[in-house]
């Protein structure tokens, strides 16, 4: 709407003057001036909004750089930018602070998924040693269920008790064998789990060693080819690179 009357005030300025009644609703050139500094900001606004409502999918990943892009290059001021204009920008970028005061966990999330972004890796992270630390924690947070799931079906599978009329000698070999097997069983998860550390940590070297992707590549597409080589790692990334 703005945009729109700029575009014709002269010809609405012809109009309110060919009529004395109207004479005070003219634009002075101040007004003018105010209009055309807020088409001008608004409209970078606009048509990155625009592109962001056109898109079809979306990941979360996209996020945090896109908030980059508003808040550091769109609302950062300029040298050439008027007083009002400072204003604005910075009326405006306060808001959108206030909007976003997310929670640990939040941050924890959003930083994980443009971490698990072959398009963005650690480029839009403060914190990149913190962020890779919560992701391999999630790697095996994920994989712990798989241990577990395997060590539950292998104890199910493991002898059951005796019926009560075995003898109390049978009793005492069986409590026996029970308390060897829970011995085993724990040295066994210990070892799976070192061992499912070892690879999440060599899938994450890998994965910092392979270069960034293009912008305008998808990167559930190229989890998809990784997931041979990578996974644990493509396990997190299909957590978190859910599209919204």
């Amino acid at each position: 709407m703005v945009v729109r009357f700029i575009e014709q005030q002269q010809a609405i300025c012809a109009v309110l003057a060919g009529d004395r009644n109207t004479w005070h609703l003219m634009p002075k050139d101040s007004e003018i001036t105010v209009l055309e500094e807020v088409s001008q900001l608004l409209g970078s606004l606009h048509e990155f909004t625009d592109i962001l409502a056109s898109e079809k999918q979306v990941t979360l990943s996209a996020l945090t750089p896109d908030l980059e892009h508003i808040s550091n290059e769109i609302l950062q001021e300029q040298p050439t930018d008027s007083n009002l204009t400072k204003q604005m920008k910075e009326i405006m970028r306060k808001d959108m602070l206030m909007q976003l005061r997310y929670t640990e966990e939040m941050k924890n999330v959003l930083n994980i998924s443009s971490f698990m972004d072959p398009r963005f890796k650690g480029n839009f992270i403060e914190n990149l040693d913190q962020t890779v630390k919560g992701c391999i924690e999630e790697a095996m947070l994920l994989a712990s269920h798989l241990i577990l799931d395997a060590l539950s079906t292998e104890a199910t599978q493991s002898p059951s008790s005796s019926s009560s009329t075995t003898t109390t000698t049978t009793n005492i070999k069986e409590k026996s064998l029970c308390g060897l097997l829970k011995k085993i069983t724990a040295a066994k998860m210990n070892r799976v789990t070192a061992s499912v550390q070892e690879k999440v940590d060599d899938e994450v070297k890998l994965y910092l060693s392979l270069p960034t992707v293009s912008a305008d590549s998808d990167p559930l597409e190229w989890w998809k080819a990784h997931v041979e080589e990578m996974p644990m790692l493509s396990k997190v990334a299909r957590s978190y690179l859910c599209s919204r």
